[in-house]
């Protein structure tokens, strides 16, 4: 998926304009670097300084196209690394949790899944800030449940740390860590050491992620307070059209996770309430509270509840080792024994299916006729102080141009604004 020679619509273009800005300029956000015809800073696909979302997997990219070049292989490569470390990550976790056997299952499942795997090639909303979530909270989660084993210190750090990065990655889904700790401390620790620790952690998190949001409300604050503003807003207003019912997210579970998650889901919640399985509190809180806190919220957009993927793939793992070792206890019950192998293979096959079909591995482009325009015309733009006009992609035309560019054509208010900068208009022919 992350050969795809070309940018995705949502939400991969803006991020990556915003990234290769920041290339330069690390801490000026900006999506048209330089804006030569007049803007509403409150549309975040048209403005000038671009604050919509938090600059950690931005800064990722501009390091990564830093050193490897602007180009879509590059844009993508933190991706790729940190999405491949959050499987070895579930991995450590199922280990300590649900067992070896299910852990390595876990891990087969979110390193095939298909949604998964979009987020991480860019290929379908919020992309490459929701993969860098999942990553993170499967770190924050990994430390919670080690700290519970063995309690350190260091790991409270860590979690707060965590926190924090979370935090610069998608605001306050980063409160998701200290849920998943809790949980799984709450069983070994008293409450004082509980208290001072949680306190701890929530002060490593505002000194990494503080020092942002001071600079932005100082340095930018009407933009600040606009999306400060906007944020909010999303758990009033069904906002851009994202209004769903208040089970979206439960239906959708069965396009990401195979139209058979529920079985696992109930079994893992039903023993973890009933106390036979205490060991699965922090899993069960990693999985519950983005799956309903956001079913409460007006706006639903499928990347909110990504970061709970994990949990889910660990649930479902550790139901099929159960029902696996149930077996023999079937061999005089054929019936049953092959109701039980067909759902284990089912469980296994489904997920896989839509995998697949989400990779596009047959006739599939992976290149589109207007990124290899503009890829053509950036030589032709060297040297010149030219603004694109009749851009069918205009934000994908600065991210390979440099050249301001903007869908209308000019008027003469801008053909006005643009000879008194000495400025060259271009209107593009459509190439796609």
């Amino acid at each position: 998926m992350a050969r795809d020679r070309f940018l995705h619509t949502w939400d991969e273009r803006f991020h990556a304009l915003v990234a290769k800005n920041m290339i330069e300029h690390p801490l000026r956000p900006v999506l048209y670097a330089d804006p030569v015809l007049p803007y509403d800073f409150r549309h975040w696909t048209a403005n000038h300084v671009w604050l919509h979302k938090p600059p950690l997997a931005l800064w990722l990219m501009a390091l990564s196209m830093a050193t490897f070049g602007v180009n879509e292989i590059a844009l993508r490569l933190p991706n790729l690394l940190h999405s491949t470390l959050a499987v070895a990550l579930t991995f450590a976790i199922g280990r300590r949790v649900v067992g070896e056997r299910a852990a390595l299952l876990a891990a087969a499942l979110q390193a095939t899944n298909g949604y998964l795997l979009e987020l991480a090639g860019g290929r379908t909303a919020s992309d490459h800030v929701e993969s860098l979530v999942v990553t993170l909270v499967t770190a924050g989660a990994l430390f919670s449940v080690e700290d519970a084993r063995r309690p350190r210190w260091m790991l409270v750090a860590a979690i707060g740390a965590v926190t924090g990065l979370t935090y610069l990655t998608k605001s306050f889904v980063a409160l998701l860590i200290p849920a998943i700790w809790i949980a799984a401390v709450f069983r070994v620790t008293t409450l004082r050491s509980q208290a001072a620790r949680l306190a701890f952690i929530l002060f490593m998190a505002m000194a990494i992620a503080l020092p942002w949001e001071l600079y932005v409300h100082a340095a930018f604050p009407q933009e600040a307070a606009w999306e400060e503003g906007y944020n909010w807003r999303h758990f009033f207003e069904a906002l851009e059209g994202h209004h769903h019912p208040p089970l979206y997210y439960f239906q959708r579970m069965a396009r990401a996770f195979g139209e058979l998650v529920y079985i696992p889901v109930i079994w893992f919640l039903t023993r973890v309430l009933r106390g036979r399985f205490p060991e699965g509190w922090p899993v069960l809180v990693w999985f519950a509270v983005p799956y309903f806190a956001f079913s409460f919220a007006a706006t639903k957009m499928p990347g909110y509840v990504a970061a709970a993927a994990p949990a889910v793939f660990l649930m479902i793992a550790a139901f099929i080792v159960e029902l696996s070792e149930q077996l023999p206890r079937f061999a005089q019950r054929p019936a049953l024994r092959a109701a039980a192998i067909s759902l284990v293979v089912l469980l296994l096959a489904l997920p896989l299916r839509t995998g697949l079909e989400r990779m596009k591995l047959l006739g599939y482009p992976r290149d589109r006729a207007w990124a290899q325009q503009f890829r053509n015309l950036r030589p032709e733009l060297q040297g010149h102080r030219s603004v694109l006009f009749g851009v069918e992609h205009p934000i994908e035309a600065m991210f390979y141009t440099s050249a301001p560019a903007y869908s209308q054509l000019p008027s003469e208010e801008d053909l006005r604004l643009l000879r008194a900068r000495g400025l060259e208009p271009m209107v593009l022919k459509p190439d796609s």
